[in-house]
């Protein structure tokens, strides 16, 4: 893994569902490097999915609780 790929991680990471136009924008590659690179993390498994994040809030809860049953 070189710097090329933490730079994709880090673009995915701000934003997971971002283009692969902009990510090849962000580190000068061609899209198809880029999705190359993309296949490769994962195959390897550094990627392991794509998430959100939601703003529970705007939903209109007022607090965000986690429990956790052993």
């Amino acid at each position: 893994m070189d710097l090329t790929d933490r730079k994709i991680l880090k673009t995915l990471k701000e934003d997971s569902k971002v283009s692969l136009n902009y990510i090849s924008n962000e580190v000068n590659l061609s899209t198809p490097s880029v999705r190359e690179r993309i296949n490769k993390l994962r195959d390897i498994g550094v990627i392991n999915k794509y998430t959100i994040e939601i703003d529970y809030k705007t939903l209109g809860y007022d607090i965000e609780v986690i429990i956790d049953i052993v």
